[in-house]
């Protein structure tokens, strides 16, 4: 596998600024990537340490000999790291406590390293925002406000985005939603809905958070569960 490129940004798709540190470390990265292949970090001790939120785990075992060994695609690479990116947020993010943290400690000490480095550092925005608040809107509306609020947005890179096919664009776009709507996630409204343009993505995320049983508020201004 040598689509390097591909890789880093997936990664950075999923620690996003948070996690700079480890972009510019990318010998920690094959640190990781290089105990995942000896066996020396068991995905499965990994995955009962985090205990849930197990979907990225089980993408890069299933799809190791592919990325690895195979002849993947820029896609296929991208999404592994994405995935992978997943799994090392979770981790730096305190998902297993202690138990998980030590895994990697042992396996991949200079990764280790540069997640204790983050351990101190908030992110950017407003504190006093609901951390279940996710931004949509027409591009690139949704990206600044969601900056400015001190959110993490959509954003897939756009030379990664390009290679998609529009159903794997709404299937990743899907699962943000999904995933935030497991939260209950309040969707702020960049755009507001009488301005939303037929036949975009935005009026996509409008109707399926509506058929899962969000609404507008009463101000105009976000989607939220029906009985707030």
């Amino acid at each position: 596998m040598c689509q390097w490129d591909d890789l880093a940004l997936g990664l950075k798709t999923s620690v996003g600024d948070t996690l700079q540190d480890l972009l510019n470390s990318p010998q920690a990265i094959l640190d990781l990537i290089r105990a995942i292949e000896s066996g020396q970090l068991s995905l499965k001790d990994l995955g009962q340490a985090l205990g849930s939120g197990l979907e990225p785990l089980k993408y890069i075992a299933q799809n190791w000999n592919r990325v690895w060994i195979g002849n993947p695609t820029d896609l296929e690479v991208y999404e592994y790291g994405r995935n992978l990116g997943s799994v090392i947020q979770a981790v730096a993010g305190g998902a297993g406590g202690a138990a998980a943290a030590k895994m990697v400690s042992k396996a991949a000490p200079r990764l280790a390293k540069v997640l204790r480095s983050t351990e101190n550092v908030a992110p950017e925005g407003p504190s006093n925002l609901a951390k279940e608040t996710r931004v949509i809107a027409h591009h690139p509306e949704y990206i600044n406000l969601s900056k400015e609020l001190g959110v993490r947005p959509f954003d897939i890179p756009t030379n990664a985005w390009n290679k998609m096919t529009p159903t794997e664009q709404w299937a990743a776009n899907q699962k943000f939603l999904d995933r935030a709507i497991a939260k209950e996630a309040e969707f702020v409204l960049a755009t507001p809905l009488k301005e939303m343009r037929k036949g975009t993505f935005f009026e996509k995320e409008v109707k399926y958070l509506m058929s899962k049983g969000y609404k507008l508020s009463s101000d105009g201004s976000k989607l939220i569960k029906q009985g707030r």
